[in-house]
Parts: structure tokens; sequence; C-alpha cells
């Protein structure tokens, strides 16, 4: 799957702003049609998001390829998120992941 390349998105929440401490999503923006606008609604119910992301990988037997700073960077302002850590998680093999918690910027 290529990012992006979803079939669907993470539609606002019905919570009030800042219901939740910190949102986790681990191994899902990647398969949303728009991860940007999805993060942004993440950051809408948490002032804290944490998620992981497949980092630099290459074109699996899936299709799903591994982002780069680029993409990243790209969902981060549509998100209008600060980065707060990222941490490059154990590679095996060719698969890495990408550990990023942000905050509302």
């Amino acid at each position: 799957m290529v990012p992006g390349s979803g079939v669907c998105t993470i539609a606002p929440l019905p919570f009030e702003d800042d219901h939740f401490a910190v949102v986790v999503a681990l191994q899902v923006l990647e398969h949303l049609v728009d991860p940007g606008k999805s993060l942004r609604n993440l950051l809408w119910v948490a002032p804290v998001v944490v998620f992981s992301i497949p980092w630099k990988w290459e074109k699996g037997e899936a299709g799903q390829v591994g982002l780069d700073k680029h993409t990243l960077a790209s969902w981060l302002r549509t998100a209008r998120a600060e980065v707060v850590s990222q941490e490059l998680l154990g590679k095996v093999g060719d698969h890495a992941r990408l550990l990023v918690t942000v905050r509302k910027g």
C-alpha cells in the first residue's frame, strides 16, 4: 500500500477538546487516505499523540512502502503538530519503525 492511498480516515471524534491525556496510534496512519487530517483529528481529543510508522521500507510483497522525512513533514504541517520526540525502533532486515510523539503546534 502506498502511504495515503487507504480507503478511510479518522473523522472528528465525538469528544471534547483534550478529553484524553494522550492518544496512541501504532502502524495506523500510513493506511489512511489523509494521514495529516487524521492526525489533526486525534490532536483534537488529546494534546499529545504517539504514533509509529514504517520508516524507509523497500516496497514489500503487500506493496507497502516506508515513509520518509518529506512525507512525515507534510503530515505534521497538515496536522499543525510539533514533534516532541522521535525514536527509530529496532531494525529487522530492511524493516524499521519510527516512533513519534507530537503535540499541538
